[in-house]
């Protein structure tokens, strides 16, 4: 975790003096834990909008108003790191965008808009992983599992189909058996989703 930890570092040198503290999340925590290679780097943060304009006034903040950013980070070499605000989503529209977002100081309330139980996990810079849906437990035991009714997120975002299979395969997981329920029955739902984007799910490929 080596890359990781030092991105950690560099943020929490321009969070920690404004109050602020940042995590590893998701894939790349994931990832550093299967001893794989990392090559997304996905960070939270508790600081608010203003204080990510602020702080990283060399951001690009296209999608500031989703409380997101990416930045590039100079750790030896260039690592281009997307930032994004502790968050809570609720309802969505459209079975791909939640309906309103408010933002959290709370890693916990943010775990729960997480699809899946091994993409929840938190990494801070002291090395700590914050696991708040037994993710360590399904990853040591190579099981794909979704965080709530695993209907009730496949038709929040159908597309998650796609991303769990893909990740299933890559991973050499297994998908538990409401989670597989809930890929099948909602497979219909992903004539929803526009030709492009899952095109772009395709591309990413799958192994096995």
């Amino acid at each position: 975790m080596d890359r990781t930890h030092q991105i950690l570092a560099a943020l929490e040198e321009r969070l920690s003096p404004h109050g602020f503290h940042t995590w590893a999340v998701g894939g790349t925590v994931r990832d550093a834990l299967l001893g794989l290679p990392v090559d997304d780097f996905d960070f939270v943060t508790d600081a608010g909008q203003g204080g990510l304009a602020t702080i990283f006034p060399e951001a690009n903040t296209a999608f500031l108003r989703y409380g997101s950013i990416r930045l590039k980070v100079d750790v030896g070499e260039i690592a281009r790191v997307d930032l994004t605000l502790l968050r809570k989503e609720s309802g969505y529209v459209d079975h791909r965008h939640p309906a309103q977002v408010s933002f959290t100081r709370s890693l916990a309330v943010d775990s729960r808009r997480r699809d899946f139980t091994i993409n929840a996990l938190y990494l801070s810079k002291d090395s700590v992983v914050s696991d708040f849906h037994e993710g360590i437990r399904d990853l040591s035991e190579h099981v794909l599992r979704f965080i709530g009714d695993p209907w009730v997120r496949v038709q929040e975002d159908p597309l998650r189909i796609c991303r769990g299979e893909r990740l299933a395969s890559r991973l050499g997981l297994s998908i538990e058996g409401r989670t597989a329920e809930a890929f099948q029955r909602g497979r219909g739902l992903l004539d929803l989703i526009t030709p492009a984007k899952l095109d772009e799910e395709r591309k990413k490929g799958w192994v096995g």
